[in-house]
């Protein structure tokens, strides 16, 4: 993953708490409408977390990423791009992700390459406990409000 400033930043940056790994797209239609409550969410959580990082992936890039939080009002959520979704690939639960293509696309099942699955792969976010480890996932529009949050992470990761 790589930062505003073009350095790589390793998840472990955020071990130590629980946190959501939110990956998304600017291209991506659902992460579009979604992107602004996960903003706000991230907002009312502020120091109590989790903290929501926001990471773009396939084919983002830090100008397009930041164009868009300008033009969305996004104000909370880190400039971060992972543009091969190689985080998102090694983090992905590929039964899930298969299972999700099947019911949407079927007809994409015949080549899964990191890019047909990282384009059924968003919004995707993951829970994970203070460890790094990966408690939960979620494919797709999920309740980003800061009860929801709040609740979700401390009952599944603690």
């Amino acid at each position: 993953v790589q930062n505003e400033q073009g350095q790589d930043v390793s998840l472990s940056h955020w071990y130590g708490n629980p946190f959501i790994l939110h990956f998304w797209a600017t291209w991506c239609p659902p992460c579009i409408r979604e992107l602004p409550s996960v903003n706000a969410t991230a907002k009312a959580l502020d120091a109590d977390g989790p903290q929501i990082v926001a990471v773009a992936v396939r084919g983002s890039t830090i100008p397009k990423v930041r164009a868009f939080y300008d033009s969305h009002g996004i104000d909370t959520l880190p400039v971060l791009v992972d543009p091969v979704s190689g985080v998102m690939m090694e983090t992905a639960d590929q039964a899930a992700l298969v299972q999700s293509i099947r019911q949407v696309r079927p007809a994409d099942l015949k080549e899964l390459t990191p890019d047909v699955m990282s384009l059924h792969g968003v919004p995707r976010s993951l829970i994970l406990n203070g460890k790094g480890e990966v408690v939960a996932e979620s494919i797709g529009n999920m309740d980003w409000s800061a009860d929801a949050v709040r609740h979700t992470v401390r009952a599944l990761a603690g």
